[in-house]
């Protein structure tokens, strides 16, 4: 079982994917296509499932329980 710093570590880490990810979607339309871009949107994607995966086997701790609420909602996928 992962310690509450621990655990809210893995969410943030998600978090920042996701950010880091939003970022490249935004930038797609502007410049031609590059496989570098397709790339990176790959490799983000990968990243975050694992994140996802890892922390999804975890038990929540005991202490942020009346937190994980707003958690949950920033673990699910963004969504246009």
């Amino acid at each position: 079982m992962l310690s509450i710093e621990k655990y809210l570590e893995k969410v943030f880490e998600i978090i920042r994917l996701q950010a880091k990810l939003e970022e490249v979607k935004r930038i797609q339309p502007c410049v031609p296509h590059n496989t570098y871009l397709v790339d990176r949107i790959d490799v983000l994607h990968n990243q975050i499932d694992k994140s996802v995966e890892k922390i999804s086997k975890e038990i929540k701790p005991l202490g942020i329980a009346p937190y994980e609420q707003y958690i949950d909602i920033e673990l699910h996928p963004l969504v246009k």
